[in-house]
């Protein structure tokens, strides 16, 4: 979610975000919130709007792509 900077650190966002996944669990689905942990804002913005880390996704890249990526 992106916030025009004028109305970003108001809480705006994890509003939004909390009120979609109330919404989500009205319908009968389970909401889930992704991010990539690099992104520290969104993953701020999860906490904040009430979901709980469960899992860390990895990528596992072969041995010879790592040695050209050092070369």
């Amino acid at each position: 979610m992106d916030v025009l900077p004028e109305y970003r650190r108001k809480g705006i966002a994890a509003v939004f975000t909390s009120k979609l996944a109330i919404e989500i669990l009205e319908r009968g689905k389970v909401p889930f919130y992704c991010s990539a942990w690099s992104n520290i804002r969104s993953v701020k913005n999860a906490v904040k709007s009430g979901f709980i880390p469960t899992w860390v996704e990895m990528t596992v890249k072969p041995q010879e792509i790592i040695n050209e990526m050092n070369k």
